[in-house]
């Protein structure tokens, strides 16, 4: 049976599961938000976050900086052609 972080609701590991608990986290850090959230009373996040229709999915990276990135590793942020493909 798989079990859901209470926080984000990716699968929780085999052995971060709390048998006798309700609430289950994949991680300190969404166990730290978690209680964050409801210590000031925000609480109405997870009711806001339960109507998105987006699909969960991990993150992913286009692999090209922001321009404010870019600028402070100083690179450009535009793309420039492949020397190999032209």
């Amino acid at each position: 049976m798989s079990v859901s972080c209470s926080h984000c609701s990716l699968p929780v590991p085999a052995g971060l599961v709390e048998a006798d608990s309700e609430l289950q986290f994949c991680c300190n850090g969404c166990r730290v938000a978690y209680e964050v959230i409801h210590e000031h009373g925000l609480d109405r996040y997870y009711d806001i976050r339960a109507r998105v229709d987006a699909p969960q999915q991990p993150a992913s990276s286009s692999g090209k900086a922001s321009a404010p990135t870019a600028a402070r590793l100083g690179k450009s942020s535009r793309s420039t052609s492949c020397r190999r493909w032209g």
